[in-house]
C-alpha cells in the first residue's frame, strides 16, 4: 500500500505540479482610455494573456478583441451594449479583473453630409436654390437615431 501512495505522490510532484505552476494567471495592470464610446478601442495592458476566451466591460462580453503575440496587450472594440464597471479577462488558467472601473460613454453620433439630394439645385418660383442636408446617425443596441439639419442657399 505504501508503494502505491509513493507512486501517486511521485506522479503529483513530477507531472501535475509543474503543469499547475506553468499555467500563469492573467493580470491586468492598467487600461486606456478610462472612458470610451461604442466603436472606440480600449487597450488593456497586463501579463499572461494567453488563450483569452472572453473580455468583459462592466460584465458585458466584448465580441471584437485581439491579443498581441507577446500576450501583454489586448485591444478591444467597445460594443454598443457595453457597460460601465470593472474590466475582466477570462482564459482557461484563470480570470483577471481590473482594480479601477471603465466608464462607458454610450453610443457616439457619426457626423456626415448627405449630398445626394435630388433634384439639386431645386427650382422654386423665385429662382434656383441649392440644398444641403447635414446629419448624423447613431446605431446603438436596439435603436437607431438620426439627426438632420437642412441648409438652403439661393443661387
Amino acid at each position: 500500500m505504501q508503494k502505491i501512495s509513493a507512486s501517486i505522490l511521485a506522479f503529483v510532484l513530477v507531472v501535475l505540479l509543474p503543469l499547475r505552476l506553468s499555467a500563469q494567471q492573467p493580470v491586468i495592470l492598467r487600461f486606456q482610455p478610462p472612458a470610451a464610446s461604442s466603436g472606440e478601442t480600449v487597450t488593456i495592458i497586463g501579463q499572461n494573456f494567453v488563450n483569452v476566451t472572453n473580455v468583459l466591460l462592466g460584465g458585458v462580453s466584448i465580441r471584437n478583441f485581439m491579443v498581441n503575440n507577446s500576450g501583454d496587450t489586448i485591444r478591444a472594440i467597445v460594443s454598443s451594449n457595453a457597460a460601465s464597471g470593472l474590466i475582466t479577462v477570462v482564459q482557461p488558467t484563470g480570470t483577471a479583473t481590473s482594480v479601477t472601473s471603465f466608464i462607458f460613454l454610450g453610443c457616439s453620433l457619426v457626423p456626415g453630409i448627405f449630398t445626394n439630394v435630388s433634384p439639386n439645385p431645386i427650382p422654386v418660383s423665385s429662382g434656383n436654390v441649392q440644398v444641403f442636408l447635414y446629419g448624423s446617425f447613431e446605431i446603438c443596441g436596439d435603436y437607431t437615431r438620426l439627426e438632420f439639419k437642412l441648409q438652403v442657399r439661393k443661387l
